[in-house]
This record gives structure tokens, sequence and C-alpha cells, in this order.
């Protein structure tokens, strides 16, 4: 998923930004948010699977 910074420029219109440091804050705040959804679905995978560890650990 990409970012269409023009989307968000005016949410940080009273910042008093240059453009380039607009653009920098912008990308910062994807990258940000893309990491936490990707570091969430992956807590989600890790524990749908560590119901099956267990139960492979009390059988043994």
């Amino acid at each position: 998923m990409n970012c269409n910074l023009d989307d968000y420029c005016e949410d940080i219109a009273a910042l008093d930004l240059s453009p380039e440091q607009e653009e920098e804050l912008l990308l910062l705040l994807w990258e940000m948010m893309r990491a936490m959804v990707e570091m969430g679905w992956g807590v989600d995978n890790i524990n749908s699977l560590l119901p099956l560890f267990t139960e492979k650990a009390d059988q043994a």
C-alpha cells in the first residue's frame, strides 16, 4: 500500500513546515504505522500457533 502525501498535507498545515519537511514527516509516520500493522499481524499469527505448540508439549 502506498501513501498519497497530498491526502494528508492539510492535516499538518498548521505545523508550518517546508514541503520537504512535510514529506519527510508524513513518510516517517506512514512507515511507523505500516510497521505497527505488520507487527500486529505477526503477533496474531504467533498467538494462533501457540496453542498448537502447547498441546503438542502436553502430549509429549
